[in-house]
């Protein structure tokens, strides 16, 4: 057998009973690894996720009420770029929701 990497012999101290056990090994290390992955993936299928609201916060959500005449103005002003935008505000906002998000972690 030759190396086809070097195109010389393998080296005497590396049978090819070895070799082939290895390769055994590897084979049905990655059958298991399939099997686990379908059993995983027909776990994630069966669940499902649902939200339940307390009663005090379906009751807010069906009083919710906006200024729709302030929100057509600002939807107005930003499609026409005349919205203006305190910098400032913006990065210190950012910069604290970093620190919230860096104290829960």
């Amino acid at each position: 057998m030759i190396d086809s990497i070097s195109n010389s012999p393998p080296p005497a101290n590396r049978p090819q009973k070895a070799a082939a056990a290895t390769s055994e090994t590897i084979v049905a290390s990655q059958t298991e690894n399939t099997k686990a992955d379908g059993q995983l993936r027909g776990k994630i299928a069966e669940t499902t996720d649902s939200v339940e609201l307390s009663e005090l916060a379906a009751k807010a959500l069906s009083n919710a009420e906006f200024d729709q005449e302030k929100t057509t103005r600002i939807k107005e002003a930003i499609e026409q770029g005349n919205y203006p935008l305190d910098h400032k505000r913006l990065a210190e906002s950012f910069l604290a929701l970093e620190q919230l998000i860096g104290d829960n972690t």
